[in-house]
This record gives C-alpha cells, sequence and structure tokens, in this order.
C-alpha cells in the first residue's frame, strides 16, 4: 500500500494525456481524476509520515545545498587549476624568451669573433711568408711581437658589450685564425694527450710549437702546466723538434703580458 498513491498519480496523469491524445473526454477526465486521487493519497501519506511534508521538503533543500556546495568546490578546484596552468603557461614564455635572448647573445658573440679574425688575416696576409720564416728559423722573439702586433690592432668596442677578453678561447681562437689565414696547414686546436688537453699546436715543418694560453698577470704556471702534463711528450722521439710556449695575455691590456718557451728533448 505504500506506492498506491504515487500509482495512481502517474497512471492518472498517462491516462490524462492519452485521453487528450485521442480527443476522448471521458479517458481525460477519467485519467485526471486518477492523478488527482493518487496526488491527494500520496500527500496525506506524507502528512502522516513521522516529519511528514516539512521533513521531505528539509531532506530535498539539504540535498540541493549539498550538491550547490559540491558544484562550488569543483568549480573552484578547476579555477585553481586552471591559474596554475596559466602561470607555468607564463612561466615557459619566460624562460623561452630568456633563451632566445641569450642564444642571440652568443651568437652575436660568434660572430664578432669570426668577423675579427677574417679581418685580421686579411690585414697581414701579405706578412705570411715572414711568418713561416720566423717558426722554421725559429725566432721566438719576433713570434712574440708579431702576436702583439697581432692583438694591438683588434679596435677596442669589438671588446664592449662582451666579456671576450677574460677567456682564454678567445686569444687561443684569434692565433689560431692568424695561422690557418697566413698559410699553416698543420694546426691542431686543443689538442690531446693522456693526460688532458693543451690549447693549440703548431706543426710547422721539423719543428712543433706545443701551447699553453692563460690568462693573468704573468708567471711560469703556464710553462709550467705543459711540463708537468707533458702534453708535448707524444711529439718525442722523432726527427721533429719540439718547443713549449707559455703565453699570458691580460684581461686589461687584452694583450701579451708574458711569453716564456724552451726547447724539449
Amino acid at each position: 500500500m505504500k506506492w498506491v498513491g504515487e500509482i495512481f498519480l502517474v497512471a492518472g496523469l498517462v491516462g490524462g494525456f492519452v485521453g487528450v491524445g485521442i480527443q476522448n473526454n471521458s479517458v481525460a477526465l477519467g485519467g485526471l481524476t486518477a492523478g488527482m486521487a493518487g496526488g491527494y493519497y500520496s500527500l496525506r501519506r506524507l502528512s502522516q509520515t513521522p516529519g511528514g511534508l516539512g521533513e521531505s521538503i528539509n531532506a530535498t533543500r539539504r540535498d540541493i545545498e549539498t550538491l550547490s556546495l559540491k558544484l562550488e568546490e569543483f568549480n573552484s578546484g578547476i579555477q585553481q587549476s586552471v591559474s596554475q596552468l596559466l602561470s607555468s603557461l607564463n612561466s615557459l614564455e619566460i624562460s623561452v624568451s630568456n633563451l632566445q635572448q641569450n642564444l642571440s647573445e652568443s651568437l652575436g658573440q660568434l660572430t664578432t669573433i669570426v668577423s675579427n679574425i677574417q679581418q685580421i688575416t686579411v690585414r697581414d696576409f701579405e706578412k705570411a711568408p715572414e711568418l713561416h720564416k720566423i717558426l722554421e728559423t725559429p725566432d721566438m722573439d719576433s713570434f712574440r711581437k708579431r702576436l702583439e702586433s697581432l692583438f694591438a690592432g683588434i679596435p677596442y668596442y669589438w671588446y664592449t658589450k662582451n666579456n671576450m677578453a677574460n677567456y682564454e678561447g678567445h686569444y687561443a681562437s684569434v692565433i689560431y685564425g692568424f695561422l690557418r689565414g697566413a698559410g699553416f696547414q698543420q694546426l691542431i686546436p686543443e689538442d690531446t694527450t693522456n693526460r688532458g688537453r693543451v690549447d693549440l699546436t703548431i706543426v710547422h715543418g721539423s719543428r712543433v710549437y706545443v701551447m699553453e694560453i692563460k690568462v693573468g698577470e704573468g708567471g711560469p704556471e703556464a710553462l709550467q702546466h705543459i711540463k708537468d702534463k707533458k702534453y708535448y711528450e707524444k711529439y718525442l722521439g722523432g726527427r721533429s723538434r719540439v718547443y713549449i710556449v707559455g703565453v699570458y695575455f691580460s684581461k686589461d691590456r687584452r694583450n701579451i703580458v708574458d711569453f716564456k718557451w724552451e726547447r724539449v728533448q
């Protein structure tokens, strides 16, 4: 008997709609009457149930409030996730922008170095035969003067807005480009051995020059470093005459401040 009212209500409504649809007033009237009876019975039963209709309405209200709170929590979670995603995208965009800027600056410095080497080697190309004779002799004092002249000819503004003068690689790359442009074919930058690597090795005829370049105010360390690591050792035992050369460059003067060499056997 619990669901009698509900059954009459549903059946009445269905009957009413069917009656209207087939244009039969009797069926429609009977259906509506049954529906009203079912609705009355349901309301009466609710009113007789402990808590009655008011309790049912309150329960429904609580369910709606609970659902509303859950929807608010869900919406808040979505908004927070979207905010975090947008923040991450902004950070990524900033990182990409910084990376592009750093790459652009690095490429700019590299282009400047290459341009420097090209201009310098073109200017001194006519002196190449003399330089070959200097290293054939060898005349190391003249070799030092030639390198000093080379670096003295680099315009000061090529060093602005960069820190190239602080790095050994800058000076080594300029010397390498200078010698390559002068026609020296056997140049070995970053020459590796079983003990490490030396900045530049020049092989010219029967002469081998093992060079270590440092940035500082001078001292025996550059030459001593070659001796300690024995970077020259792989060139001994043949017919070549081997020389070790330690060169110091000042980052302020941007030129040679100390030049030491000796022959090793």
